[in-house]
């Protein structure tokens, strides 16, 4: 029966290993990225790198750590700052950028945006934004996973 299997991550460990999204903060909204720091800390396959502040930064983090998601403030930089940086940084690394309605509504990037999350973000919209990016990124991959059955 499903009620009886043991789901607790220590017990699954020796079948499989559940991978870590490694992901980068870039911006200026100190309350925002607190509230995610939080929420990242809830979640064991959630890693944050850093937290920067400009697009310089991000630019290192991404050259020396290996980065799968990047949340941005639509604040922090303009529009040509966005759509220059997302143009460099490859397809692996994907957007997530975090906006209030009005700075959404002024959003016309013309790039690759992976998702985006409108202030304040709650842990649901957040949790559902990486699940699906960790699901995406993890298929692109062509990464499957086994796990044993015992009959």
């Amino acid at each position: 029966m499903l009620s009886d299997i043991d789901l607790n991550p220590q017990t699954l460990q020796p079948y499989f290993v559940i991978p870590q999204l490694q992901c980068l903060l870039t911006g200026t909204d100190t309350n925002t990225f607190q509230q995610l720091s939080e929420y990242a800390s809830k979640l064991p396959w959630l890693n944050v790198m850093g937290k920067v502040i400009n697009t310089r930064e991000a630019r290192h983090y991404l050259q020396e750590f290996d980065i799968d998601s990047l949340f941005w403030d639509a604040v922090t930089v303009t529009e040509e700052e966005m759509e220059s940086f997302l143009k460099k940084k490859g397809d692996k690394v994907l957007t997530i950028v975090v906006a209030s309605p009005e700075e959404l509504a002024a959003c016309n990037f013309k790039c690759d945006v992976f998702s985006f999350l409108r202030k304040p973000v709650s842990f649901e919209k957040f949790f559902n934004a990486l699940s699906y990016a960790k699901t995406y990124l993890h298929s692109t991959a062509n990464k499957s996973v086994s796990i044993p059955v015992d009959y």
